[in-house]
C-alpha cells in the first residue's frame, strides 16, 4: 500500500492564498503539464523535486476554483470542468520523461517509504558528530526542530555532541515547541536532504516536550545530564523539575520493588545485566541480585567480580538496552515504573 495520504487541505481550501507554498507549486506544475514539468525539474535539486513531487503526489483532485486562481492565463481552458489529478503514477510518469531509472527509483522509493524510513530515520546512520556540527551551524531553532524528530538514541548522541553552551541553547527551544509548521518541516526536511541524501543510502512534535527530553536525557551520561540540567534549572528551574520527574534511569531500578525489577532483567540476557552492572551503586547492585532470587543472584553476583574492565559507552549501551525493555514491558502493561499515585503502589 503506498505511503501518500491524500492532502485534505488542498481540497477543503476556500481559495489559493490559503494553501501553503508547497501546495501552490504542486498546482501550478501540474497546470504546466508533463512536458513544461519536465524542463522545470532538470533545473532543480533532488531534495527540491522531492519536496514537490510528494506534495504533488498527495494532492489528489484539485477544485476547480483553484485551479483559476492558480493562473488566470490558463482559465479559458480550466473553466471547461477539467478535473486534474495528482497521484504517485502521474508523478512517475513525468519524471521518466528526462531523468535515468536510477534517479527516478531513488525518488519514487522515498515517496513511498513506509513510516519509519523517513529522512529522519535516515540520519541516525550518520555519525552523530557531523550532523551536531552542521545544526550548530543552522541555528538552534532548527536544531531544535530536527531534535524531535529524530529517533531519541540518536538525538542524545546528537546533544551529547553539541558545544556545552549550545546544547544549554537547544534545550531550551526543546521546551519552547509547541507544534511546527509543515512547511518548515518540509524545509528543514529538504535541506538536511540536499546536505546529507548522497551519503543516507537505500533503505511534527507533540505538545509533551518535557517527556521527549526525558526520553532524551535518559540515554545520555550521567555526568552530561547533570551538568546540562543544573545548568539549565538556574533559568527554569520548574521545567527542568518536570523533566527530571518524568525520566526513568537506570538506577531507578533501585526503588522498584522485587518483583518488577526481576521481570525487567529478566527481559534480557544475562552479559547485558551483568555489564550493565559495572561500576553501578552497590545497593543497585544488591537490589538486582536479590531480586533475581537465589540461584540467578549468585551468577550474577560471581560473573559480576571477575568481569573485566569495561568500556564506558559499552556499560551506557547495557543500561540503555535494559531501560528500553523496561519502557517496552511498561508499555505493555506489564509493569509500572513511575509510582504517580496511592493507586499504583503496591500492599504486601
Amino acid at each position: 500500500m503506498s505511503a501518500i495520504k491524500v492532502n485534505e487541505s488542498v481540497s477543503t481550501a476556500r481559495n489559493f492564498s490559503a494553501l501553503s507554498g508547497v501546495d501552490k507549486s504542486a498546482i501550478i506544475l501540474l497546470i504546466l503539464g508533463e512536458e513544461r514539468t519536465d524542463q522545470i525539474f532538470q533545473s532543480m535539486e533532488e531534495a527540491d523535486i522531492i519536496a514537490a513531487t510528494r506534495a504533488m503526489a498527495a494532492i489528489g483532485k484539485v477544485p476547480t476554483h483553484l485551479i483559476k486562481e492558480a493562473c488566470e492565463t490558463f482559465s479559458a481552458k480550466l473553466v471547461e470542468g477539467e478535473v486534474m489529478v495528482g497521484s504517485l503514477a502521474t508523478v512517475e510518469r513525468i519524471l521518466k520523461k528526462s531523468m535515468s531509472e536510477d534517479r527516478i527509483s531513488s525518488i519514487m522509493d522515498e515517496l513511498k517509504a513506509p513510516a519509519g524510513k523517513t529522512t529522519w530515520e535516515k540520519l541516525s546512520s550518520i555519525n552523530a558528530g557531523t550532523i551536531a556540527a552542521f545544526l550548530e551551524t543552522e541555528g538552534a531553532q532548527t536544531a531544535a526542530v530536527v531534535l524531535t524528530r529524530l529517533p531519541t538514541d540518536y538525538a542524545a548522541k546528537v546533544v551529547e555532541s553539541f558545544s556545552n553552551t549550545f546544547n544549554e541553547e537547544v534545550i531550551e527551544r526543546v521546551m519552547d515547541l509547541d507544534s511546527v509548521p509543515r512547511d518548515t518541516l518540509n524545509e528543514i526536511e529538504a535541506v538536511l536532504q540536499s546536505e546529507f541524501m548522497q551519503t543516507l543510502g537505500r533503505g511534527a512534535v507533540g505538545s509533551d516536550s518535557t517527556l521527549l527530553l526525558a526520553e532524551i536525557f535518559n540515554r545520555t551520561s550521567s555526568e552530561f545530564t547533570e551538568r546540562t540540567l543544573a545548568k539549565i534549572s538556574e533559568k527554569r528551574p520548574e521545567q527542568v523539575s518536570s523533566i527530571q520527574s518524568r525520566m526513568f534511569t537506570f538506577n531507578d531500578i533501585v526503588n522498584l520493588d522485587a518483583i518488577t525489577a526481576d521481570r525487567i532483567i529478566s527481559s534480557v540476557d544475562q552479559i547485558t545485566v551483568i555489564t550493565a552492572l559495572k561500576g553501578a551503586p552497590q545497593k543497585l547492585v544488591d537490589h538486582i541480585v536479590a531480586a533475581a532470587g537465589q540461584r540467578k543472584g549468585s551468577l550474577i553476583k560471581d560473573e559480576l567480580s571477575i568481569l573485566g574492565s569495561k568500556r564506558r559507552k559499552d556499560i551506557k549501551a547495557a543500561q540503555n538496552e535494559i531501560l528500553k525493555a523496561a519502557k517496552k514491558l511498561e508499555a505493555e502493561g506489564e509493569i509500572t515504573l513511575k509510582v504517580e499515585s496511592e493507586d499504583d503502589q503496591l500492599v504486601n
